[in-house]
């Protein structure tokens, strides 16, 4: 949070400085931080997608292991799913967990 608030900070700072002398190059500067704001929200939006479908599948693994579904059933959908991911794209899914909940 304390690094977001700096970061913040250091826009409006730069941007002040950029309408003081040039109103034009102080848009220019105003459309590009926009576009970079909405990048940056798109792929956080783009990770909470990921973790909540990870988390849902969790949970539905965890009923069927509370109905009591034997544990090679349980083995045979995980492998599956696991099959499914490359390891970079498990990687890649702890580091966006690790990112939404720090």
């Amino acid at each position: 949070m304390k690094r977001l608030i700096i970061i913040y900070i250091i826009e409006i700072a730069i941007a002040a400085v950029i309408l003081w002398y040039d109103q034009r190059l102080f848009f220019l500067y105003f459309f590009a931080a926009t576009m970079m704001h909405l990048d940056r929200r798109a792929h956080h939006l783009e990770k909470m997608v990921r973790v909540f479908s990870y988390f849902s599948e969790t949970k539905i693994l965890a009923l069927i292991h509370h109905l009591k579904i034997s544990e090679e059933e349980i083995d045979n959908i995980r492998s599956k799913y696991l099959k499914r991911l490359t390891p970079e794209q498990e990687r890649s899914l702890m580091k966006d967990i690790c990112d939404l909940y720090p």
